[in-house]
């Protein structure tokens, strides 16, 4: 995806959350997005996956201006933002999460679960995390949270992935496993955005964009 986001500004009253943001990215880059708190980075994701508008600027996606960005808009382009506030139903297991929303059914029209389950575990299984796709959310700490939301993204074939805070609840292990994942999403011409970024571990994997 050949992404440009151009003179973004958002207004939140007489707060300036952003000021004439600019950038361009392309097919299989990641970028780690750096500021203090309140720099404005989170408002930027949250308008490029449409959870609210710019008060101006434009998105271009592909050579192509889109107006009107909706969260449904954005995963229909392919988009997928893993807020840092886990977005997860603890009531519901692993697979049924990953699949909430845009479940897989039969002809009779009744969710397919045996394939929603041997999806989910594929996706899991190639992500080198040990969950179950049939394990109760709620039974699951919070690193492996983390996981399922990443896995989510990835059952869906994403084409730009946008991880708020991704490390914070994993340990050095885990973290070593998501960078991982993040060069084999690379190699896959996935694009990623990363905020904050906090490790110089980061620094190998990333073009900086300071906001």
């Amino acid at each position: 995806m050949n992404l440009e986001m151009k003179n973004i500004s958002k207004q939140f009253g007489p707060v300036a959350a952003l000021q004439d943001v600019s950038f361009q990215t392309g097919p299989g880059e990641i970028h780690g997005l750096l500021g203090e708190n309140g720099a404005g980075k989170t408002t930027l994701m949250n308008i490029l996956s449409g959870n609210f508008p710019p008060t101006s600027g434009k998105i271009i996606i592909d050579g192509k201006e889109i107006t009107d960005m909706t969260p449904q808009k954005s995963m229909e382009m392919k988009i997928r933002f893993i807020h840092q506030e886990l977005n997860l139903c603890n009531d519901l297991k692993v697979y049924e999460n990953m699949f909430l929303g845009e479940e897989l059914t039969n002809k009779a029209g009744v969710v397919d679960k045996k394939t929603e389950i041997k999806r989910a575990q594929e996706v899991l299984d190639s992500m080198n995390v040990q969950i179950d796709a049939k394990a109760l959310v709620a039974d699951l700490e919070t690193a492996k949270k983390q996981l399922v939301e990443i896995a989510k993204a990835l059952l869906f074939q994403s084409e730009l992935i946008i991880m708020d805070e991704p490390t914070t609840a994993l340990n050095n292990q885990e973290i070593e496993n998501l960078f991982s994942i993040m060069r084999g999403l690379q190699e896959q011409k996935v694009s990623l955005f990363i905020s904050p970024i906090k490790c110089r571990r980061y620094l190998p994997y990333v073009t900086a964009i300071r906001c």
